[in-house]
């Protein structure tokens, strides 16, 4: 719960100390880890999403405006906003940045655009998770959301992104709607490049024209080189968009590391800035995060490193397993 908060936000962030950790009546000294990058979520659910019954419902996160897409009207402020919701995940983003200090760095990326923006009115995928499920009309207004909350964030909450990402595992088959238990979103490279495009227009329209264009987040090395590659394809002005490229690294795992893989990526973007945004694995021992480390800075020549999530519930993926008050709330 929120009380709990700030001790694993110490555990987690801070650079200098031990920290006590008491679990099942035992209590042990820990080490801080001293992260310092955070990537932060724009939530696309709320009222009217479409849900996926394998889904545990603290994985709905809420998006920001409130009213029936038709009442769309991205320039204008108005109760249609509702900027108190997902407070935990922005009161993470506040403790990150209290323990990081000068260090901190965050990304702001999307699962999944607006339910209401994509064809399934659904931000946990489609019934048939190999076709494209943004609305192709709303590509835009993907963006200018995006742009939006950036903006709430420099000026109300005090965090400026360093990076915007529209995507994460786009042009992957997985995102079904029939049994997901996670949010996502099927957009093909050309999609893609549509976003990149109105993405980097809209930003430079804005207050935020220092904040890079990031993509694709894709989760192998081989699918963000066929990604990649699409996008040369496409208008010049898609790669000129993009300012950091990301990527995970679940492709080449023991006992088949695909090292060339890695490589050929980083081939492929020349002096690129290139970050690794998630990794995770249930072997805990370390062995496997520390090779995956190893192997990700020396191949991929990547500037940032990220794990998937460092809080889990039970699922043998966090850093540390906690278990989420309520379950079905998902609160830490």
């Amino acid at each position: 719960d929120r009380k709990d908060s700030k001790k694993y936000a110490d555990l987690l962030f801070s650079i200098d100390a031990q920290h006590t950790l008491s679990y099942e009546g035992h209590e042990e000294e820990l080490p801080s880890l001293g992260l310092n990058v955070v990537r932060y979520n724009i939530g696309g659910g709320g009222l009217g999403n479409k849900w996926s019954k394998d889904a545990p419902g603290f994985k709905d996160v809420k998006g920001f405006w409130v009213k029936p897409w038709s009442d769309w009207d991205p320039s204008v402020e108005s109760d249609a906003w509702n900027w108190e919701q997902d407070s935990h995940q922005r009161g993470w983003l506040a403790h990150a940045k209290a323990r990081a200090g000068e260090y901190f760095l965050a990304q702001a990326f999307s699962d999944s655009p607006m339910f209401w923006m994509t064809k399934s009115g659904s931000t946990h995928g489609s019934a048939n998770p190999a076709e494209e499920n943004l609305e192709a009309k709303h590509a835009g207004w993907h963006a200018n959301y995006l742009v939006r909350v950036a903006e709430r964030a420099r000026q109300y909450w005090n965090i400026d992104f360093d990076s915007l990402e529209p995507f994460n595992e786009p042009n992957e088959g997985w995102w079904n709607l029939a049994n997901a238990q996670q949010e996502g979103c099927h957009m093909a490279p050309r999609t893609q490049a549509t976003v990149l495009r109105e993405l980097r227009t809209r930003l430079q329209a804005s207050s935020l024209t220092g904040i890079r264009v990031a993509c694709s987040d894709e989760n192998s090395h081989r699918r963000a080189i066929d990604t990649w590659s699409a996008f040369g394809q496409e208008e010049e002005a898609t790669i000129d968009a993009v300012g950091l490229v990301c990527v995970h690294s679940y492709e080449g795992l023991n006992p088949a590391r695909d090292n060339p893989a890695r490589m050929a990526l980083r081939r492929a973007l020349g002096n690129r800035e290139l970050w690794m945004t998630e990794y995770g694995d249930n072997d805990g021992s370390g062995v496997e995060l520390a090779t995956t480390i190893l192997h990700d800075l020396h191949y991929l020549r990547c500037t940032c490193w990220c794990y998937w999530q460092p809080i889990e519930p039970f699922s043998g993926w966090g850093l540390l397993n906690v278990e989420y008050a309520g379950k079905a709330k998902g609160r830490i």
